[in-house]
């Protein structure tokens, strides 16, 4: 499995353990959408949501690290969540598994969501032994806002890691 999608995964599989996301919320993990129960091709933006996209990697300034975005986009139907109350808890239950990866990485905790989440990337990439997680940053937000009947707002973390074979 490529790496971006298998971070991807590993971000929905964290947050479905961890996060109390409420009731039929979709979470939309880019390139594997069938592996949600609320996802089917004619129902393919079925909200709330949260949408996991990893963008493909790029090197850091040190060209010798590979970093892949990974934004969380949180949505709602806007009829539905008028006083936007659904969409502000939703994103708090995703924020706080999202920033206690971050925390745990930061403090260098060994257990916990961090070390889930990054067992989960390196059980999911294709070749694992060629695999080295480096570390985690936060990335570009999106800023809460209405676009076309739906509320959106969003957080990126950013995976930072290197091949043996680059």
């Amino acid at each position: 499995m490529n790496i971006p999608k298998a971070i991807e995964q590993a971000m929905s599989f964290v947050l479905k353990k961890h996060a109390e996301l409420g009731e039929g919320v979709m979470l939309r993990a880019y390139q594997s959408l069938a592996d949600d129960p609320y996802w089917s091709p004619s129902t393919d933006l079925y909200f709330p949501m949260v949408d996991i996209r990893c963008s493909p990697p790029r090197t850091d300034q040190t060209q010798t690290t590979l970093v892949c975005e990974c934004a969380m986009l949180c949505g709602t139907n806007a009829q539905d969540d008028k006083d936007h109350a659904f969409i502000s808890s939703l994103y708090e239950a995703v924020e706080g598994v999202v920033t206690n990866i971050f925390a745990q990485y930061r403090h260098g905790t060994t257990g916990g969501i961090y070390a889930e989440f990054v067992a989960k990337v390196v059980e999911l990439v294709d070749d694992a032994a060629k695999f080295n997680f480096g570390g985690l940053t936060l990335g570009e937000p999106l800023a809460p806002h209405d676009e076309s009947g739906v509320n959106m707002i969003g957080l990126t973390l950013a995976v930072h890691y290197s091949r043996s074979d680059y």
